[in-house]
């Protein structure tokens, strides 16, 4: 449908593609910004405490930092103080965004699968945010195999969850609408399930081989140092994805606020005109005859 009417030009389909924020309820738009901004906040946090644990990838930017003296740290013994310290602040963070982004819709333009995606991120997305920062801790650093099974399995129901939520926040670009930023929601979910689901996999390949469950794969890599090779993949693929991520989320909470501001003044046009209308004196609907009563 790519008719245009001659009023305004507008393709039938653009009119109709999607319900838009802007005529939406400002105070949620609203509480929508401030969710993806808690949520944004929370992964720089992480993010930071990431940088002080040798495991992670982004510690060659901490190592960096303390040999030019930014950083004064002369011993690396309680690093996991600063990451339970991040990991605290991340959740409540974004647990918070979390609710607040994915929170009732209070209008009723709303699909029943929009509405399972809603509920399904809201649930599944604070699971996530649980279990990230245990997944990361686990999965960034090769340990006994029980070990890594489990920051395995919680780092793979980590990436399912967040792949959700990316879903949602596609479904909540529709409704500006912007439909470039829609599909680089869901081509960035794409790319972070495909590289962490292969990140998982190598690690766990790894630890398997160095504790000899697989001789034969051992053998076959004997001259080739796997985790080194990986690492240094993943480190720059999950760089690039966070950063993307994190680009498309303030995209997307800065659309929000325009629309929220849009949204206050529709608002504020309809209930001026629903007071002029109310004011206004009734028209006559025929002449009127006075009788002048008499004795």
């Amino acid at each position: 449908m790519r008719i245009q009417p001659a009023e305004c030009g507008t393709p039938v389909e653009d009119s109709l593609w999607r319900y838009r924020l802007r005529y939406a309820d400002p105070t949620w738009v609203r509480r929508l910004a401030h969710g993806l901004g808690c949520i944004e906040l929370a992964v720089i946090v992480l993010t930071v405490g990431l940088m002080i644990v040798g495991g992670s990838p982004l510690f060659p930017l901490f190592a960096l930092a303390s040999d030019l003296q930014f950083l004064w740290v002369e011993h690396l013994d309680f690093l996991g103080a600063p990451l339970t310290l991040a990991a605290f602040v991340f959740w409540a963070l974004g647990i918070d965004g979390i609710r607040s982004v994915c929170g009732p819709v209070p209008d009723t333009f709303t699909t029943p699968s929009s509405e399972w995606t809603r509920k399904a991120a809201r649930y599944t997305g604070i699971v996530a945010w649980l279990l990230t920062p245990v997944g990361l801790a686990v999965v960034l650093e090769a340990r006994a195999p029980g070990v890594v099974c489990f920051g395995s399995v919680c780092m793979l129901a980590a990436v399912g969850g967040v792949c959700l939520l990316m879903t949602y926040f596609g479904y909540l670009s529709a409704r500006l609408p912007d439909r470039s930023l829609l599909a680089q929601w869901r081509l960035v979910a794409g790319w972070t399930a495909v590289v962490w689901i292969i990140k998982i996999s190598v690690t766990n390949m790894d630890v398997l081989i160095r504790h000899g469950v697989l001789p034969g794969m051992s053998r076959a890599l004997t001259q080739v140092n796997l985790w080194t090779c990986t690492v240094h993949v993943f480190a720059f693929l999950a760089v690039v994805l966070a950063i993307w991520t994190m680009v498309l989320a303030e995209q997307l909470r800065r659309r929000l606020l325009e629309a929220s501001a849009l949204a206050a003044e529709t608002q504020a046009a309809g209930s001026t005109a629903s007071e002029s209308a109310s004011v206004s004196p009734a028209p006559s609907t025929g002449p009127t005859t006075e009788v002048e009563g008499g004795d």
